[in-house]
């Protein structure tokens, strides 16, 4: 056995080529943070293309100044999203996939809030269409990949008689 060693720049590209799952044994992470963006729908409309880089990220809208659009990248296996309607808005919140490969299950309530309303679809475009009734803060969609389609589960507590999940 010799006693060989590494120096700080050799270590660090061993870890940073690291590409093995960790277990950690029931172990907390101290330190991690969640990404998360606050995104104002600006005038008329607004778009965030996303990008692999953008997955984990929370997005907090505000649509209260016009439509936002959210871009989806190209497939990509375990990309993930979540959008929260953080202020009331009667502008929609549009979520665009790169093709008709978005697999759709949303709901929200009857106006008189007795029963759920569900939509499920496969889609290019999730809407939440905020022109019939206004989204309520806290309504969320989460948005999945596994590589060959994204898969969005949204929910609301909105109540209404007229769609508010709409697919194109």
């Amino acid at each position: 056995m010799g006693s060989k060693r590494l120096g700080l720049a050799r270590t660090e590209a061993l870890l940073e080529n690291l590409k093995r799952e960790l277990q950690l044994n029931g172990s907390t992470v101290v330190g991690s943070v969640q990404k998360v963006e606050a995104v104002v729908g600006a005038g008329a409309s607004s778009t965030k293309t996303l990008t692999a880089q953008d997955s984990g990220k929370v997005y907090l809208v505000n649509a209260a100044d016009g439509t936002q659009t959210f871009t989806l990248p190209a497939l990509t296996s375990g990309f993930h999203i979540e959008i929260i309607v953080t202020v009331l808005s009667d502008n929609d919140i549009v979520i665009t996939a790169p093709g008709d490969n978005m697999i759709v299950s949303c709901r929200n309530f009857t106006a008189s809030g007795a029963a759920e309303v569900a939509t499920t679809d496969t889609c290019t475009n999730l809407v939440m269409n905020n022109d019939t009734v206004n989204a309520v803060v806290g309504t969320r969609v989460r948005v999945f990949c596994d590589g060959t389609n994204y898969v969005a589960i949204g929910d609301s507590s909105v109540q209404s008689g007229t769609t508010f999940w709409v697919t194109s």
